[in-house]
């Protein structure tokens, strides 16, 4: 791959081909008379900055929590949710759900516009590990090929939070 990206370096320099786009990230040569395709400097992989691929993780986040609330509003599933809260013990299982369902959303739109993301991340953190020991601790630790309901979704979503908000500078 190195010989093929000189080999077309050389041969753009050749006809004076300045670089379409240059970037510490991103080299791209127009095609050349001898190639259809266009040159890509590939060592710079994956052409985000540490901060873009941390607000990408945010923003990914924030629409994780956002679908998740509005799909169980959609589908009608918040009494089905309460009830099974009021078999663990919860007085009020619908309004619990309510409450995680607003603060899913409220807290989705202002993760993703970085506001109070520490303090939402950790919310997010305590709803986690509330479902973790409710209902996916008992299901074990797959989700989908191995298992249905474990607790590898609830543990990679803390982990990515825990990064989210070690990343918030305010």
């Amino acid at each position: 791959m190195e010989n093929y990206i000189r080999e077309n370096k050389e041969r753009c320099s050749q006809y004076h081909h300045k670089p379409v786009r240059e970037s510490p990230y991103l080299q791209v040569y127009p095609p050349s008379l001898f190639s259809d395709n266009f040159v890509i400097n590939m060592k710079r992989l994956p052409f985000l900055s540490l901060t873009q691929a941390l607000v990408l993780l945010r923003a990914s986040l924030a629409l994780i929590f956002l679908l998740h609330a509005i799909v169980r509003i959609a589908n009608g599933t918040i009494e089905r949710f309460g009830g099974f809260l009021n078999t663990k013990g919860f007085i009020y299982g619908s309004v619990v759900v309510w409450g995680i369902t607003v603060y899913e959303i409220a807290g989705g739109l202002l993760l993703a516009l970085g506001y109070f993301t520490r303090w939402l991340s950790a919310g997010f953190i305590v709803l986690l590990i509330t479902g973790i020991i409710l209902i996916h601790a008992s299901l074990g630790w797959f989700v989908g090929e191995h298992g249905t309901g474990g607790v590898e979704y609830s543990f990679i979503l803390i982990i990515a939070l825990l990064v989210t908000a070690a990343a918030d500078r305010r």
